[in-house]
């Protein structure tokens, strides 16, 4: 989560907000690489279109009820993030992310170590983290994405 008071979405700043949905580390690690993949093209062309890209202003993970699935909101928006917060619209193909699932918020916990590990071979900037539980208690996931510094 990267929404910092530097950052302004006014009149004259065009943003929205997109949403991918899975109920599995997995499936979420496919659609969200799928995700930056169609922004990154969606961005060539506003480019092109002498449009401002968009940048990744922040994220947030939510749970979904009974149906144990898990949404991942991306607030996209062409205000310039300052440094420290989101993701800009050139290093999007430097994000490295990781999604994963545990039974119990102790358990999720314990399961950060491995899937931090699994994206950290470089050093990582803007780092967002977060975390929802489904409904019940039974189902927690997790999300750790940041840009890779590569050196």
């Amino acid at each position: 989560m990267f929404l910092a008071p530097t950052l302004t979405i006014g009149a004259s700043i065009t943003s929205r907000l997109d949403f991918i949905e899975g109920s599995d580390p997995e499936t979420l690690d496919t659609r969200f690489a799928e995700y930056l993949a169609a922004l990154i093209v969606e961005n060539t062309a506003r480019t092109g279109q002498q449009l401002l890209p968009f940048n990744v202003s922040d994220v947030q993970l939510a749970g979904s009820g009974d149906g144990y699935s898990f949404t991942l909101q991306i607030l996209v928006t062409t205000a310039v993030p300052g440094t420290a917060e989101g993701w800009l619209a050139g290093s999007l193909t430097d994000v490295v992310s990781a999604f994963w699932m545990a039974s119990t918020a102790e358990a999720l916990a314990l399961a950060a170590a491995p899937a931090l590990a699994s994206i950290s071979g470089n050093d990582l900037t803007n780092v967002a983290i977060c975390h929802a539980g489904a409904s019940k208690g039974l189902r927690y996931m997790g999300f750790a994405g940041g840009v890779a510094v590569l050196t």
